[in-house]
């Protein structure tokens, strides 16, 4: 008889995969999860927005970054981090957005891990402040620390680095 037992490969955290790395599994469907860029979505340091408004941007869990962007993205079309990741490109692969305060902190934790993928990808390492999609208030958004690991929020119209997220 055949056997139709067929089971998907398993996923690794530090795995290069679709223009980037894998940093977060789902913890209940294995197959899906969160993948890093390998780059900073914008050469240098950006502001989170150059206007002042609610964006109502405020979910921190895994997997509130995209719906955040989108609601960010809807009000400030021009630049900024968020308009940053939705136009950045890796290896051909595009769909990133603005990753949550807890996406990041998660990525804060695998930070060797992601540095040492990037790097061996042509990428670069995460180190210093970078944007949550995270909003705090009208003039605050959440940053991480990358080089102490500390969260904060910062005035939105400061620079800071931007590294793009993307679900599988």
């Amino acid at each position: 008889s055949l056997n139709c037992n067929f089971t998907m490969p398993k996923i690794g955290i530090g795995e290069f995969k679709d223009g980037g790395v894998v940093f977060w599994i789902d913890p209940e469907n294995p197959t899906h999860g969160l993948i890093c860029a390998i780059d900073d979505s914008f050469n240098g340091l950006t502001k989170w927005t150059s206007e002042n408004n609610q964006t109502n941007a405020n979910g921190s869990q895994i997997g509130s970054g995209k719906l955040n962007s989108i609601y960010i993205l809807t009000l400030n079309t021009t630049d900024g981090a968020a308009f940053d990741c939705d136009n950045y490109m890796s290896n051909g692969f595009s769909g990133w957005h603005l990753p949550s305060i807890d996406e990041l902190n998660v990525m804060f934790s695998y930070q060797y891990i992601i540095n040492t993928t990037a790097s061996q990808n042509g990428g670069q390492n995460l180190i210093g402040y970078y944007w949550s999609s995270t909003e705090h208030d009208i003039d605050e958004a959440y940053q991480q620390n990358f080089n102490i690991g500390r969260k904060q929020t910062y005035y939105k119209s400061n620079n800071a680095y931007v590294r793009g997220i993307k679900s599988f």
